[in-house]
């Protein structure tokens, strides 16, 4: 017999901003629960326990949403039933002892959201979004003419991790000022030693280089710029992750699919098959992927 997890709803399986009645569910997943959820559905009775459950409408309404995002459950209600273990954003573990450490941590208690969004409530991940050739390198000039940027010296950064002796995977970024832009020919020099070569066949390394400067930088209370296309759903969908993560605003800045007058400024055969390639996949970014606010620069 499988033993029982009791998991809450609002706030720990979809994200949570306001009640506005038991039918109206506006959350999406927070980052990776399908994932995990699903992994423990294998070895664990699931049991989604929210107030939402108390009417059958309600209960549709979970059903239905959660059915949307494939999580994988036993049961649904909104009453006490026997668990061993329950996971819920507002609880405390009890370690066995009434004192005054256990007073203090009630008094102090805030949920993961609330803790987060008091200590990084100005906290940004921007995703530049659009064709080549639209204006998203000038339009970073632009903004961080007046603002203080990091400037990053990479040979210096690279001939670091080697003396440190960090492998790529573990390599740490720590910025030391406001904002940091990560842009694909950045990350190429830091993986090549300086140099700008194909990354064709360190995608891992690659991956686990940005990831690390990523969350290092929003550990750090620092803000990112991703200047990169981020033109479907699927390429948005782990810098939004990473950025829920760590309580950081997602603003989008949507430069669109691309124009003929662009196109027809490329003279390069390839740039010209890239730009028809991302136009015809390119996905307008929308509010119910995790964005906070998303600006069109379309012209």
């Amino acid at each position: 017999m499988r033993n029982v997890i009791s998991i809450d709803f609002d706030n720990t399986i979809s994200t949570f901003e306001e009640y506005k009645g038991d039918t109206i569910i506006k959350g999406t997943p927070i980052s990776d629960c399908v994932d995990y959820i699903n992994l423990l559905f294998k070895r664990y009775k699931i049991i989604i326990n929210t107030t939402r459950a108390k009417t059958v409408a309600g209960k549709k309404a979970v059903e239905k949403w959660l059915k949307k995002y494939n999580i994988k459950y036993d049961l649904i209600t909104n009453e006490r039933v026997p668990y061993d273990l329950h996971i819920d954003d507002r609880t405390l573990s009890f370690k066995g002892q009434w004192n005054s450490e256990f007073y203090n941590e009630i008094n102090s208690f805030k949920s993961w959201n609330e803790y987060l969004n008091s200590k990084k409530n100005n906290l940004f991940l921007i995703l530049l979004i659009g064709n080549i050739n639209t204006g998203k390198s000038s339009y970073v000039d632009y903004l961080f003419n007046d603002i203080n940027k990091h400037s990053i010296d990479y040979d210096e950064l690279f001939e670091e991790s080697i003396n440190n002796r960090l492998p790529y995977e573990n390599f740490i970024f720590n910025p030391k000022s406001k904002y940091i832009s990560l842009v694909n020919i950045d990350l190429y020099k830091i993986i090549n030693g300086g140099k700008v070569e194909s990354y064709l066949n360190k995608r891992y390394i690659y991956k686990q280089v940005e990831n690390n400067i990523i969350e290092n930088s929003l550990k750090s209370n620092v803000n990112v710029l991703i200047d990169k296309r981020n033109y479907t759903i699927l390429k948005r969908k782990k810098y939004i992750n990473i950025a829920n993560k760590y309580g950081a605003k997602v603003i989008g800045i949507d430069f669109g699919s691309g124009t003929s007058k662009e196109l027809n400024k490329l003279e390069n055969d390839s740039d010209i098959r890239l730009f028809s390639d991302i136009k015809k996949n390119y996905q307008k970014p929308k509010l119910e992927e995790g964005f906070y606010e998303i600006y069109s620069r379309r012209k």
